[in-house]
Parts: structure tokens; C-alpha cells; sequence
């Protein structure tokens, strides 16, 4: 929600441009959201009321999500989940965010650079298992790619549900 904010209000300040110069990135801050707070130009109107609604916390609705376990990870846009829709869902209605949360390695298991003390007497000494002498304590996946929906406006909250699901 605060990046259409942004992205409608590029006119008071070009953040994009910012977030590439380290130098104009230090200044930034939320005096901007301020700044279109305050702006009497009809060309920041849309913003305005993205912010007002920000502000009063009627943030886009979350719609659905569904995890992915196939590799590679195609690329899901708001266009490709508004084709299956039945009455009108365009992707302006709609934001689709994929992220994935690994355990720090990507697609490796974290198991496999684990080391444990073995004990021998008072004497314990490091020892590298091999992955199946750990089996009880492997994750199912190291990785988990995640799909989600959020709508817009809540009249198209029945529309994204069944175009997602």
C-alpha cells in the first residue's frame, strides 16, 4: 500500500531515483508522506486518499495464500490470477506478492554444516554426522516459496478469492 503511495505521488519527490544515490537515500524519510499529507495539487488527490486510508488502517484486504513447492518458481503476476476470474477482476484490483523464507542457505540444508560434541569420558570432541545419522532432525524443506493476494477494494474481495483459490 505505501508503494502506490509512492508511485502517486512521484511528482513531490522522485524516490525512485533516490533509492539508487546513497546520497539522496540518507535524506529520505517520512517527511514525505507529509508532504503529500499537506499538497493541495490535484495531481497527488489519488494519493491523498491512499494516505487517508493508510492512516485510518483500511489496508488492502488479504485475500489468499498458497505455498509453492515446485522449482523452479515461475513468475505469478496479478494478470495471470485475474484471468481466472469470472466478473471483471482486473490487476489494478489486485497486489500478488511471492516471497520465499529460507533457513539462511537458499535451496542447501543448514544440517548439513551442523557439527556435534560427542563425549568420551570427561573428553568431548567435535564430530561431522552425515545427513542420514540426523534424519530425525532434517526439515521437510529448507525452503518455502509463498503466494499472496490482496484486493483492493473490498467489492472485488469475492471476485480475487475465486479467481485465486
Amino acid at each position: 500500500m505505501v508503494l502506490d503511495i509512492l508511485n502517486q505521488a512521484q511528482g513531490i519527490c522522485d524516490w525512485l531515483q533516490a533509492i539508487r544515490n546513497p546520497k539522496l537515500y540518507n535524506s529520505l524519510d517520512d517527511t514525505i508522506l507529509h508532504e503529500i499529507r499537506i499538497s493541495e495539487d490535484d495531481q497527488f488527490s489519488k494519493a491523498r486518499e491512499l494516505l487517508a486510508r493508510f492512516d485510518s488502517r483500511q489496508h488492502y484486504s488479504f485475500v489468499a495464500e498458497k505455498v509453492i513447492n515446485q522449482t523452479p518458481i515461475k513468475e505469478i503476476s496479478a494478470q495471470d490470477i485475474c484471468k481466472y476470474a469470472k466478473d471483471g477482476l482486473q490487476a489494478s484490483d489486485i497486489n500478488v506478492m511471492l516471497y520465499s523464507v529460507n533457513m539462511g542457505m537458499k535451496h542447501k540444508n543448514p544440517m548439513s554444516n551442523v557439527s556435534f560434541y560427542q563425549v568420551q569420558g570427561n573428553k568431548a570432541k567435535l564430530v561431522k554426522k552425515e545427513l542420514f545419522q540426523i534424519n530425525s532432525m532434517m526439515p521437510e524443506r529448507v525452503q518455502t516459496t509463498t503466494l499472496r493476494c490482496f484486493v483492493k477494494s473490498d467489492f472485488k474481495f469475492d471476485s480475487a478469492k475465486q479467481a485465486f483459490v
